[in-house]
């Protein structure tokens, strides 16, 4: 996987992290998941990850299931 990660998003026990394109290219971003044994563990990694590219603290954020526009600007935002 190539490219530089602008987002983390920590789901129950699965990190999301969202990875621009190296080209710059918006049509081709991925996402890679890792599952972690427990929220815990995720929330280290994830805070890792963000330590280590640089990621602004907001963008790290437990998914809120009852709050889509949260959610959603959290894509749009990151």
């Amino acid at each position: 996987m190539k490219g530089i990660p602008h987002s983390i998003t920590v789901i129950d026990k699965i990190i999301e992290i969202w990875v621009e394109s190296p080209t710059g290219d918006s049509s081709d971003t991925q996402i890679l998941k890792i599952t972690c044994k427990d929220n815990q563990q995720a929330s280290f990694i994830a805070t890792t990850w963000e330590n280590a590219w640089d990621i602004d603290n907001n963008a790290i954020r437990p998914y809120d299931p009852d709050n889509v526009e949260q959610n959603e600007s959290d894509w749009v935002n990151s």
